[in-house]
């Protein structure tokens, strides 16, 4: 990677939502029990250019030797992907739980079109059938994201250019129907995260995370969070422990004296849409 400044050659550039920044990132987990304060429970610090998603086993693992898992996490969907939702069930017994990617393909923004919901896959016998039953060719591995073992997925060229259904399902004139899979693992739960999410279960469970939206903005605008005074990633992180610590007390100091909590602010415009 490249030095962004000579002052601290650890420190990175990056951007997120059209904002340049230089330095860290700061990953807060904390508490969402509504009876109890919130309280931040791990502070994790990483160079600017790691991704969200990457993060999270490093934090798994230091809450696992404090016995601080989750039984449930609620993340922002920078944190959720097919890899990471079946790595956490697996070797941390944690539900992770947040936004996952649609599916950005055409036909799944097409309510007429064939998606890859409508196929029916066969992980053990490596077979995926299409909904007018033709199956698969053949399917040849390929690499994913963060080079993840994917497969390409290809139908046969006779049965796909004679299809009736043909124009619901490739734009391609002359090609059949290609599909990018994941493992079975990483499909379903890919698959199931996406419809999941639609429910209301899901919506109510998520509002739970509303708090630690509160804590980010706290941490970040009431105690500069943001601005570090500091030079390298462990005195960074240091910094970050810190705020984070001052969070926790002043919240069980308001307990104790039980302030209510801030409710979340809701724009004049918003509240006059509810009422109209």
């Amino acid at each position: 990677m490249m030095i962004a400044s000579p002052y601290d050659p650890e420190s990175r550039d990056s951007d997120k939502r059209g904002r340049h920044w230089r330095g860290y990132k700061g990953h807060l987990t904390a508490t969402c029990d509504g009876a109890m304060p919130s309280l931040i429970t791990h502070v994790a610090t990483t160079v600017a250019t790691e991704q969200d998603v990457t993060a999270v086993d490093t934090i798994y693992q230091a809450l696992a030797a404090h016995t601080l898992l989750p039984a449930v996490h609620l993340v922002d969907g920078a944190y959720v992907s097919s890899d990471a939702l079946v790595a956490s069930h697996q070797d941390y017994q944690v539900t992770r739980t947040g936004p996952m990617r649609q599916d950005q393909s055409w036909q799944a923004h097409d309510d007429d079109a064939l998606d890859t919901s409508r196929f029916v896959i066969d992980g053990d016998q490596g077979v995926v059938t299409c909904p007018t039953g033709t199956q698969s060719r053949y399917g040849q591995p390929a690499t994913g994201p963060r080079g993840q073992p994917t497969m390409q997925v290809l139908f046969p060229k006779k049965a796909c250019a004679g299809c009736a259904v043909r124009s619901r399902c490739t734009r391609s004139i002359t090609e059949p129907r290609e599909l990018t899979l994941h493992p079975t693992a990483q499909q379903m739960a890919r698959h199931e995260a996406r419809q999941r999410q639609q429910t209301e279960t899901f919506k109510e469970l998520y509002k739970r995370r509303a708090g630690l939206e509160g804590t980010m903005s706290q941490a970040a605008f009431a105690f500069g969070m943001r601005r570090m005074r500091y030079r390298g990633r462990h005195k960074t992180h240091l910094h970050h422990i810190a705020t984070a610590t001052a969070i926790n007390l002043q919240r069980c100091v308001d307990w104790l004296r039980k302030v209510p909590r801030s409710k979340t602010y809701q724009a004049p415009f918003a509240r006059l849409a509810l009422t109209g």
